[in-house]
């Protein structure tokens, strides 16, 4: 409880109007020779001690002897020390001369001896006796133990004994379950405990007025409450110093901040050597030790164990059993020791929570704070903790690093170096640097393993100039154990199948000499980009997909082989490839790798038009990546695969503002690397669709051009050409369009798969002059119907249809629809949903062809009875499991029947027999 002088002079006791009204009554109860006794609780700060004052104060002016003592830091090792406050009061110095003879000779004495306690009942019965015991949680023992013989007199004589302690339980007493009116004999009515809790906004509020400092206001009192936790002691120091030194802009925040650091320091200051050296144990390793643990930590004590917790949680530096509360505290209790010392303090907790057998995980969090120990048991904690945590953004690098401050043997230090490097969430440029450092030792025995895997990782962080430099300085004659995983890198860091004779690195188009998983995957992927043997490099691409032994298997192949897969239309296979990667980067600890892993998946999800997929593996990417941690190449993508959603769901305002996402990375190495034509050829679409061609053109020649300059043509990775050729067709230039159309073409058909030739066609259909639209559009149905590209199938079926409606064909269309709006219906394709819609109503303006009504009417009076019920059932719209129920007989049977129907009629399903059939009222039997 806080006092405060008001504006008018009165003090103010905010929010504390019932506990004042409770003790002045007990007041007024001893006046009249009632005995009693309260225990007021509650926070440092929350007032105890004002309401102490208060009431002597109010005692003060009434026939009543007040008696006031406090415990206190500094005494709490003394013996009697509250009691010899308390003797200086009396005017009997009987206590003080028994107390001086006790402690002179030095030994234990009684507490409860009635030369301590006799003093205090004679002077209660000639007046009656307030006594107050404010801070009783920092009382000596032998000053509780007198307290509880004082207690058990109340009955006989009238004394008020009010006892304040910090905390919202009762520490008093050693017996735990004893409370003060249990000891007392005193009816229940005449004991009382008074807990102090924080000020309510309201409350806040109040003291604001009355104190009339601050800029007050509504926003004022929030961000104060919110600040102070309601602590009255807080709430105080904040409005003195906006009435002392009112600075312009000052935020409660900082002002209670700073107060709180004041008020802990200075707890801090005041604490005994033994107490500050149980505090710094509790902040060092209280959240993994318990406080029995801690003993040796600690060090010699002058309070018992428990006694000594009890101090510290009273005066708010200890929570409870466990760490402390405020972060800040830990900084503060630990800013008075030397590095030396707090290193020696880590170290000695972390060897005590081993002999504990506490689990890794717990002794490795102490010994990042410890020095180099020397030991095994240390290497295998941190190692063990760093590799739980695997995957996980920044979480295991804190761990290598201090493992690498271990003696270790040069093996062992590049491994870990290595692991490190993979796992650290730093900056693009300084993880390819670190990289490249962890390679930096001499090729020869095992260590050339790790120069391989640091290659590997840079080439999955679209580093492939560090790699290649890095692959490029080993020795002649040392690559012999691993020649088929240097020549992968080295195909892949270059992008190049030729080969090094001096590390003995064939060309590429002899892998199948060896075909050595590593190897089969770089080949795999060059022959993709090259398009030229579709069955060879699917052929490759399962070779490097093949199980094989071992834990360091490389991630640059299997994704290449992955993304060839995707080339030669075998989804599941490149999805199953690329669980296999994510696995292990997230086993392994490697988070770049783990990240382009998930866009890749993301990517292919997309292709079959599993929208809901792809957004959760571009999620999954950034959560356990940060992008702003990625390398400039794979953030484009990112951005990429971002606009392409957007696309697919319809929300074209998504997608431009991925597309306006600025890029890293400096103009002289932005599209260097293949990952940067995604974010073109995207970009190109969105500009595309959005009907600004000469954007679009600008895109997909970009693309074309970084794309040519690697010797990749193959249209199945990005048909970058048609869509310039459609682009070109809308800004007026026919004869371009059809130049860069018949190319792709070309292309497509030597590659040969049904996404490739189904694209070409697709685009054709849109780039080319109408009279052949059809054709080209009806061929890209055809061949993207059975290849994994969902939505690209559905926007040629829909093309298909637009096409066929502008030729003044509508026969046929109503299926194509149909088709159309069940597939974006199942894939979640808004924009193509609206599409649908908006072609179908175009169909049902269509004029009917002349004499259309008598042909189907002529057809219809050739059917049985039945077959013609169910004619007019389904021009009524009713669904195949109530024309079954009418007629009494199966679901099959009606779709039997209808199918024959369909076939008689030359339809292709129930949307054209109803659009067959809406003729006029009376025309037909019965209305559509």
């Amino acid at each position: 409880m806080t006092v405060l002088a008001g504006t008018s002079g009165t003090a103010l006791l905010a929010e504390r109007v019932s506990e004042t009204a409770l003790l002045t009554g007990l007041l007024t109860d001893l006046e009249q020779g009632h005995s009693g006794i309260a225990v007021v609780t509650g926070l440092p700060g929350t007032g105890r001690t004002s309401l102490l004052s208060l009431l002597a104060a109010q005692g003060a002016g009434r026939p009543i002897q007040v008696l006031s003592a406090r415990g206190s830091l500094t005494e709490s090792a003394l013996r009697f020390g509250v009691v010899s406050q308390l003797a200086s009061a009396l005017p009997d110095r009987a206590l003080g001369r028994a107390l001086g003879e006790l402690l002179a000779a030095g030994a234990p004495g009684d507490p409860g001896s009635p030369e301590l306690w006799h003093p205090f009942v004679e002077a209660a019965r000639r007046r009656p006796v307030l006594l107050l015991l404010d801070d009783a949680h920092l009382m000596d023992d032998s000053s509780k133990a007198w307290l509880g013989a004082l207690l058990r007199r109340l009955w006989q004589v009238p004394l008020l004994v009010v006892i304040t302690g910090a905390g919202v339980v009762l520490p008093f007493f050693d017996q735990e379950t004893a409370e003060p009116w249990q000891l007392s004999g005193l009816n229940w009515h005449a004991t009382h405990v008074v807990r102090l809790r924080p000020l309510s906004r309201s409350g806040v509020a109040e003291v604001v007025r009355a104190h009339g400092a601050g800029p007050g206001g509504e926003d004022f009192v929030t961000e104060l409450h919110a600040a102070t936790g309601g602590n009255p002691a807080l709430v105080r120091v904040v409005l003195d110093h906006c009435r002392t030194d009112p600075e312009p802009g000052a935020r409660p925040d900082r002002l209670a901040a700073d107060a709180r650091r004041d008020q802990m320091l200075g707890l801090l200051g005041r604490l005994p050597d033994d107490l500050r050296r149980l505090l710094r144990a509790f902040v060092v390793a209280g959240h993994v030790l318990t406080p029995e643990q801690l003993g040796p930590l600690a060090g010699r004590q002058t309070l018992p164990p428990a006694r000594a917790w009890r101090v510290l949680v009273g005066i708010g530096l200890v929570p409870g059993r466990g760490r402390c509360a405020d972060p800040g505290i830990a900084t503060w209790v630990l800013a008075g020791m030397t590095r030396a010392d707090r290193a020696e303090l880590y170290g000695a907790a972390a060897e005590l929570a081993h002999r504990c057998a506490l689990p890794e995980e717990d002794v490795a969090r102490l010994l990042l704070g410890a020095g180099p120990a020397g030991t095994r048991w240390a290497l295998d904690a941190l190692l063990a903790a760093a590799r739980s945590v695997a995957g996980q953004a920044g979480e295991a690098a804190p761990y290598y690093r201090r493992a690498l401050l271990e003696p270790l043997a040069d093996t062992t230090r590049a491994q870990l170096t290595l692991e490190l490097a993979a796992a650290d969430g730093a900056a693009p440029h300084t993880g390819e640097v670190r990289l490249a450092r962890a390679a930096l030792t001499p090729t020869a025995g095992p260590l050339l393993g790790e120069r391989l895997a640091a290659a590997d990782l840079l080439v999955t962080r679209c580093a492939p100039e560090r790699a290649a430099g890095l692959l490029n300085g080993l020795a002649p004659g040392t690559a012999t154990p691993d020649l088929g995983s240097l020549a992968a890198l080295h195909w892949l860091a270059t992008d190049s199948p030729d080969g090094v004779p001096a590390l003995g690195i064939p060309p590429a188009a002899y892998a199948e000499d060896r075909l050595d998983p590593d190897r089969a995957g770089a080949a795999a992927w060059l022959t993709a980009t090259r398009g030229t043997d579709p069955r060879r490099a699917r052929k490759l691409a399962r070779i490097a997909l093949s199980p094989v032994r071992g834990d360091t298997r490389l991630y640059a192949p299997r994704i290449a082989a992955a993304w060839t897969l995707m080339a030669t239309d075998d989804p599941l296979e490149a999805a199953e490839a690329l669980d296999g990667v994510l696995a292990d980067a997230r086993r392994r600890g490697s988070r770049a790798a783990a990240a382009l892993a998930l866009l890749t998946r993301g990517r292919l999800s997309l292709r079959r038009g599993r929208v809901p997929a792809a957004e959760a593996d571009a999620e999954a990417a950034v959560e356990g990546y940060p992008l702003t941690r990625w390398p400039p190449p794979m953030a484009r993508a990112w951005l990429a695969l971002q606009i392409l959603l957007g696309l697919a769901r319809g929300d074209r305002d998504a997608a431009e503002r991925a597309a306006a996402t600025p890029t890293r990375g400096t103009a002289a190495r932005r599209g260097r690397h293949h990952l940067d034509t995604q974010l073109l050829f995207a970009r190109g679409l969105l500009d595309w669709t959005g009907q600004r061609p000469r954007a679009a053109l600008h895109h997909f020649q970009e693309c074309g051009r970084i794309l040519l300059s690697r010797g990749w043509v193959n249209p199945a990775l990005v048909p970058w050409r048609s869509l310039a050729g459609v682009a070109q067709r809308d800004l007026g230039h026919p004869e371009a369009a059809e130049e860069l159309v018949t190319a792709e073409w070309e292309l497509a058909r030597a590659w040969g798969t049904r996404t490739a030739t189904g694209l070409t066609h697709l685009f054709a259909g849109i780039a080319l002059p109408a009279g052949s639209a059809s054709f080209r559009l009806t061929r890209a149905v055809e061949a993207l119907r059975d290849s994994p590209e969902r939505i690209w199938y559905v926007t040629a079926v829909l093309r298909l249809a637009e096409a066929q409606l502008d030729a003044g064909q509508p026969a046929g269309v109503s299926g194509l629809l149909h088709e159309a709006g069940r597939l974006a219906k199942a894939y979640r394709l808004d924009a193509q949903s609206a599409r649908v819609r908006e072609l179908t109503a175009r169909l049902a303006a269509q004029p009917r062809p002349a004499g259309s009504a008598q042909r189907a009417d002529r057809k219809r009076q050739a059917l049985s009875e039945t077959s013609a019920q169910v004619v007019d059932m389904v021009v009524q719209g009713l669904p195949n499991a109530e024309i079954a129920r009418r007629l009494a007989v199966g679901k099959r049977a009606v779709e039997v029947r209808l199918t024959r129907i369909y076939r008689h009629f030359g339809v292709a399903g129930r949307a054209e027999l109803r659009a067959l059939f809406a003729l006029e009222d009376g025309e037909f039997g019965t209305p559509c």
